[in-house]
C-alpha cells in the first residue's frame, strides 16, 4: 500500500469505505504495512456510507401494555390471503386485539373489503357489552383501513385511527405477531391430525380461543380473565381434530337408528355452550353438547365433495335459544369467532337461509290450519281438553318439524290444540297488533316448534307449541339495539347459600312462565303473521309490542322489566352483581332474590315471608312456585336438616 496521508479518513476512502473500526484493528495488529494512522475525529461521518449503507433505525421493545384500561387502544391487522378457501368462501382472517387485556378476537373474510363491517361490528359490540367504544384503533397502511366508510365511521364515534408508517410493519407488531401466532399454531394443529386444509379457519378459530385461555408475556395476565373478569375454566377443552361421537336427538333418528354418530371435533361454538363438529363427508357443522371424545383418535377422512358449509344444532330448546340470549354465559360468550358467513337460524332441519333466498313465508301456505283474526285465530280448533286424552300415551312417531308435517301427522288434532293454546296465550297477553305494513318497513319472520313433554317414565303429559321469531333476520339499529342482560354470577349463588346457612333462612326456587313475553318492546318490529294464521288482508302483519322467544332484544327487555318490578317491590341490586337483590323487612331482615333469566332463587326467613313474595311477583307475571331450592347453576343443593343446604357441584 502506498502511503499518501495518515488521517483515517483518508484510509476510510481509499480503502472502499471500509469501517474505521476495521482499519484500526488492522493497523493495530500489523495486519499489513504501509500505512500509519494519526489521530483525528473518528466521528467524522461520511455521507456516501449514509447514502450507500442506510439502515433502519432500532424499533423500540415494548415489554407491556401501552395502554392503562380496556378499550383504550385496539389492534388490527389481516391475514392472507390463504392458498386455500374454507368451505364458507374465506381467505383472510382479521384480528382484532385489546392492548391492555391483549384479547384477542378474530374475523374470517372473503375479501378485504369487508374489513369495515368487521370493525362496526366489534364496536358495536364493545358498546352494548362493556357500555364504551374504543378510543384508538392502530392498524397498518393498507387501503382496507384507509377508506371512505371506516374514516366516516371513526369520526361519527369519535374513534382516533393510527396507521402505521409506510413499510414499517413493526409498529404494529402487537397484531403482526398475533397473526404469526395464529397461524403457527394452527398449521400444527393440521399436521397433528393431518386434516384438509380447506378447514384452515376452524384451526385458526381454535386456536385464538385457546391462546385467549393461557397467560400472555407481555402482562403476565390471561386475557380471558381480563376481559371477561372470570378465571377461565379449561375442563371442557379437547384435542383438535380427534374424533367425537354425537347424541342424535329422538326427533331426528326413528327408533331402530344408531343413537350416536362419529364426527370431528373442530372447536367452540360462538354463539351457545356446544362444541363444534363436522363431518367430513359432507362438510356439515354440527353445534352440540352432548358429546363422547376419542382424543387420541384421527378423524375420519373421506373424500369431501360439496363444497358449501352446512351448520346444524342438535342442542335447540324450544324456548331458549342460546344464539339469541347474550346473557346466557358460555364458553366465549361474545366471541364472534369464526363466522364464516355462516347465518344464525332457529331450526336445524331447515338448514341456514340467505337475505335473498329467505321467502315471506317459511311454511307451506297450503297448511289446513286457517286463522284470520284474533278473535277467530282459533276457530275450527279442537278444545284443550284433548290434552287430557293423552295422559300415559307413548309417542313412537317423530316430533314434527314444520306446521305442514304437524297438520299431516296422525296426532295432527293434539298439535291443533298446542297452537290454539299459543294463540290464545299471545292474544291475553297483547303480543302483537295487526296492522297494515308501513311504507320503507321490512318484516321478520316466525315459525312454529313443536315439542312432546314427557315425565320421569317417558310417557307423553303435554304436546307443545312455542311461535318464536326469527331474530336472524333482524337488522341491528333497525329492529334492535340493546341486547345484553346480565344473569347472577355462580360465585354470588354460592355467597348467597352460605348467608342463608348461617342464618338459617328458607331457599326457594321460582319459575317465571313465558318470562320473554312479559317484556315491553321500545323498536317498531313487524313480524309476518304465525305460519297457517291467514288475517284476510295479505297487507296485514304482526306489529309487535312485547317480546317474543327467537328476537335478539327478547332478553335485555325481559330483564329490563324483571328489575324494574323487584325495585318497586321494595328489591334493590346489589353493587356487586346487579342479579342480586335484597330488601331489608320490617323487623330488620333481610330477603333476596337472585335472578338468571327466568329462575329466581328467594332467600327469605318464614314460609309467610315467601308467600307473600309470590304473591307480589304474581300480580305481574305468571311464577311458578318450584318448592325448596334443588339445582341451580349447575349446581345440586341437597337439604341435610331443616335449614341447611350442602353442595354438591355440577349435575351435569
Amino acid at each position: 500500500m502506498k502511503h499518501t496521508e495518515n488521517c483515517i479518513h483518508h484510509w476510510h476512502r481509499v480503502l472502499g469505505h471500509r469501517d474505521e473500526e476495521a482499519i484500526q484493528k488492522m493497523v493495530r495488529d500489523d495486519l499489513a504495512t504501509g500505512v500509519k494512522i494519526r489521530k483525528c475525529n473518528v466521528n467524522h461521518d461520511c455521507e456516501c456510507c449514509m447514502e450507500g449503507k442506510m439502515t433502519r433505525l432500532p424499533f423500540p421493545k415494548q415489554t407491556g401494555a401501552q395502554s392503562t384500561r380496556m378499550l383504550e387502544l385496539i389492534h388490527t391487522d389481516v391475514c392472507g390471503p390463504m392458498n386455500t378457501v374454507t368451505p364458507g368462501g374465506a381467505r383472510y382472517f382479521m384480528t382484532i386485539i385489546d392492548d391492555f387485556t391483549r384479547f384477542c378476537v378474530v374475523y374470517f373474510l372473503e375479501k378485504k373489503s369487508e374489513v369495515p363491517d368487521k370493525i362496526e361490528e366489534f364496536v358495536q359490540m364493545a358498546e352494548t357489552r362493556f357500555g364504551k367504544r374504543p378510543a384508538v384503533i392502530r392498524a397498518d397502511n393498507g387501503g382496507e383501513y384507509r377508506s371512505r366508510r371506516l374514516g366516516s365511521f371513526y369520526r361519527q364515534k369519535g374513534i382516533t385511527a393510527q396507521f402505521t408508517a409506510a413499510y414499517s410493519p413493526q409498529q404494529n407488531g402487537i397484531a403482526e405477531r398475533k397473526n404469526r401466532s395464529l397461524v403457527e399454531m394452527a398449521r400444527i394443529e393440521h399436521e397433528h391430525y393431518t386434516m384438509d386444509y380447506k378447514y384452515w379457519a376452524e384451526a385458526v378459530n381454535t386456536a385464538n380461543y385457546v391462546q385467549n385461555m393461557l397467560p400472555t408475556r407481555a402482562t403476565e395476565k390471561i386475557p380471558y380473565e381480563a376481559w371477561y373478569t372470570r378465571k377461565p375454566d379449561l375442563k371442557h377443552m379437547h384435542i383438535f381434530g380427534c374424533s367425537a361421537f354425537v347424541h342424535i336427538p329422538d326427533q331426528k333418528r326413528t327408533k331402530l337408528e344408531p343413537k350416536g354418530m362419529k364426527l370431528t371435533f373442530v372447536g367452540y361454538s360462538d354463539s351457545q355452550k356446544a362444541y363444534r363438529l363436522v363431518d367430513l363427508a359432507t362438510n356439515k357443522i354440527y353445534h352440540s353438547r352432548d358429546v363422547r371424545f376419542l382424543n387420541e383418535s384421527k378423524p375420519l377422512m373421506k373424500n369431501s365433495r360439496p363444497t358449501e358449509l352446512v351448520e346444524y344444532d342438535w342442542n335447540l330448546e324450544i324456548h331458549r335459544d342460546v344464539a339469541d340470549e347474550p346473557n346466557v354465559e358460555v364458553y366465549d360468550e361474545e366471541m364472534p369467532l369464526s363466522s364464516e358467513g355462516e347465518d344464525d337460524f332457529l331450526d336445524c332441519s331447515q338448514g341456514t337461509q340467505t337475505e335473498d333466498s329467505r321467502s315471506e313465508t317459511d311454511e307451506d301456505p297450503e297448511t289446513p290450519v286457517t286463522v284470520r283474526r284474533s278473535e277467530r285465530c282459533t276457530k275450527g280448533l279442537p278444545p284443550v281438553r284433548y290434552r287430557e286424552a293423552i295422559g300415559m300415551v307413548k309417542s313412537n312417531v317423530p316430533e314434527p318439524h314444520t306446521i305442514k308435517e304437524a297438520m299431516e301427522s296422525t296426532e295432527k288434532d293434539l298439535w291443533k290444540a298446542a297452537i290454539k293454546e299459543e294463540l290464545q296465550a299471545h292474544e291475553e297477553n297483547g303480543t302483537w297488533k295487526v296492522v297494515p305494513l308501513p311504507a320503507g318497513r321490512k318484516t321478520i319472520g316466525c315459525k312454529w316448534i313443536f315439542k312432546r313433554k314427557e315425565d320421569e317414565k317417558g310417557n307423553v303429559v303435554r304436546y307443545k307449541a312455542r311461535l318464536v321469531a326469527q331474530g336472524f333476520t333482524q337488522k341491528y339499529g333497525t329492529d334492535y339495539d340493546e341486547v345484553f342482560a346480565p344473569v347472577v354470577k355462580q360465585v354470588t349463588f354460592k355467597a348467597l347459600l352460605s348467608v342463608a346457612h348461617q342464618r338459617k333462612m328458607l331457599i326457594k326456587h321460582i319459575d317465571v312462565k313465558t318470562a320473554y313475553l312479559n317484556g315491553e318492546l321500545q323498536e317498531m318490529v313487524f313480524m309476518r303473521p304465525p305460519p297457517g294464521c291467514d288475517f284476510g288482508d295479505s297487507k296485514l302483519v304482526c306489529h309487535l309490542q312485547k317480546g317474543i322467544y327467537g328476537l335478539k332484544q327478547a332478553a335485555h327487555i325481559w330483564n329490563k322489566k324483571l328489575n324494574a318490578v323487584l325495585q318497586r317491590l321494595g328489591f334493590k341490586p346489589s353493587e356487586n352483581d346487579s342479579c342480586l337483590y335484597s330488601k331489608r323487612n320490617s323487623d330488620g331482615t333481610m330477603s333476596y332474590i337472585a335472578v338468571y333469566v327466568d329462575d329466581l332463587v328467594v332467600v327469605c326467613n318464614s314460609e309467610e315471608e315467601y308467600e307473600v313474595i309470590v304473591r307480589n311477583l304474581n300480580n305481574h307475571f305468571k311464577v311458578t312456585s318450584l318448592g325448596d331450592i334443588r339445582h341451580f347453576l349447575g349446581i345440586r343443593v341437597t337439604p341435610r336438616i331443616k335449614n341447611y343446604h350442602s353442595l354438591h357441584g355440577k349435575y351435569y
